[in-house]
């Protein structure tokens, strides 16, 4: 999966469903950006190389 994907980034879960959550940062390592992901409880995004992002949790 790491492969498919050039970046990751890591939002604060959010309060309503219309949000989008706070952003907190982004990082080229999946194992990296998936335990700040846990840790807060919050969405993890893959980011492909045309600029696209994909929620992965």
């Amino acid at each position: 999966m790491e492969n498919k994907y050039v970046s990751f980034e890591v939002y604060r879960p959010v309060k309503s469903p219309t949000e989008k959550g706070e952003y907190m940062g982004k990082t080229p390592n999946l194992e990296q950006a998936r335990r700040a992901a846990d840790a807060v409880g919050g969405a993890l995004y893959g980011i492909t190389s045309d600029g696209h992002k994909v929620l992965l949790l």
